[in-house]
């Protein structure tokens, strides 16, 4: 049977925070689940600890300090060393995030080192390719890694079929879109923890959560503004952010903070707890990137309420439930808020949606997504 290793290689993991940790940790235990290997190869300086199975921390050097050339001579390095290593019959390298810099070196490596046989590439891009560079820089590279490993050993990947789309008409190579794995529906723990949360909020208070570390592209200067609404329906709103988040509580909102990074247990019993998932995101940052926290909350049910010209809004428009579609700067935000969250009708269309979309970004659809890429690439 040819069963491959996928080695996730993560030049840009720094911490368990973020999705890099997240995504390849989901993505490895899919792999083995459908009985192939997974090996990760991260980035020597990360901070992570304790380490998923078969993860290294090997790439580059631990080292900050060192010069930018530095640097990268030990990232080509170390990637030699460790694709000699290579001992499985059909490794393939899977890359999800990465900087031009990153593609460089690994073309340096793949043409200085002896390859291992039958060697893939899988590469995702989760951002859009936009402006002549990016056009002329991208063609070459994925024309250089054709040259060195074939054609139809190297996969175009993303998670978004927007970005899909529009890279397709630049690299002039389709893209496989795959489902987001990463969601969850609340478990009987998470729901029991939940309670426990509610618990010592006020009763009947709606609660907001703006999940992940506080930034201006993710609509920091309307969580301030909601905090600081004086308008008499916010007195039902419970609002959760994490605690570095710059925000001051003047108005009639109940305000919550938790801590920066939350534990799994802890961020999925907020899930389960929150009402409403707060995603005020830079239309301009986030037109075409997907989003692993809007994934989540429509798999666990929860009211996503989103800018208007992000994927966010685009899937929410192909669903038609253009109603969580936010203006974030109506006056009547805060009452549109509360009137939306007690619709039933929004509520039941909302959980119709939630069911199609688990099915689809979930771990079993997504494994079904890898052995059918893989059986294509050996015919």
């Amino acid at each position: 049977m040819n069963v491959p290793e996928i080695i996730s290689v993560m030049y840009c993991l720094n911490t368990q925070q973020g999705h890099i940790f997240g995504y390849n940790r989901t993505f490895g235990e899919i792999v083995r689940s459908i009985g192939w290997t997974h090996t990760g190869w991260a980035r020597a300086a990360a901070q992570i600890g304790p380490l998923p199975i078969r993860w290294r921390l090997c790439l580059g050097t631990a080292d900050v300090s060192q010069s930018h050339i530095s640097k990268f001579i030990a990232l080509v390095r170390t990637q030699m060393r460790l694709l000699r290593d290579i001992r499985s019959e059909y490794p393939m390298l899977f890359l999800e995030w990465f900087d031009l810099v990153h593609l460089i070196s690994l073309a340096i490596v793949l043409s200085l080192a002896k390859k291992p046989k039958n060697l893939r590439l899988w590469i995702m891009f989760r951002l859009g390719l936009h402006g002549a560079r990016d056009k002329w820089t991208y063609r070459t590279m994925l024309r250089w890694y054709e040259a060195l490993l074939g054609r139809t050993n190297v996969t175009l990947l993303s998670d978004s079929d927007k970005v899909a789309h529009n890279n397709k008409a630049v690299l002039n190579r389709p893209l496989h879109v795959l489902p987001i794995p990463h969601t969850t529906v609340p478990s009987d723990a998470d729901i029991a923890a939940a309670r426990v949360l509610r618990s010592s909020l006020t009763p009947q208070s709606i609660v907001c959560w703006w999940p992940g570390q506080p930034a201006a592209t993710k609509g920091l200067d309307v969580i301030r503004m909601i905090a600081a609404s004086q308008a008499q329906e916010a007195e039902q709103l419970h609002l959760v952010f994490a605690e570095s988040a710059e925000v001051v509580h003047i108005g009639r909102t109940r305000v919550q903070r938790v801590p920066n990074v939350l534990s799994h247990a802890e961020y999925a019993a907020w899930m389960a707890a929150a009402d409403v998932i707060l995603l005020p995101y830079d239309p301009a940052a986030y037109a075409e990137r997907t989003s692993g926290i809007f994934t989540e909350a429509v798999a666990a049910g929860r009211m996503p309420f989103v800018s208007e010209g992000t994927w966010m809004a685009h899937e929410l428009h192909r669903h038609g439930l253009p109603e969580f579609i936010v203006d974030w700067n109506r006056p009547d935000l805060i009452d549109y808020i509360v009137r939306t969250v007690r619709d039933a009708s929004a509520q039941e269309r909302l959980r119709i949606f939630s069911v199609s979309y688990r099915a689809y970004h979930c771990e079993q659809s997504f494994g079904e997504e890898l052995v059918r890429l893989w059986e294509t690439s050996l015919r």
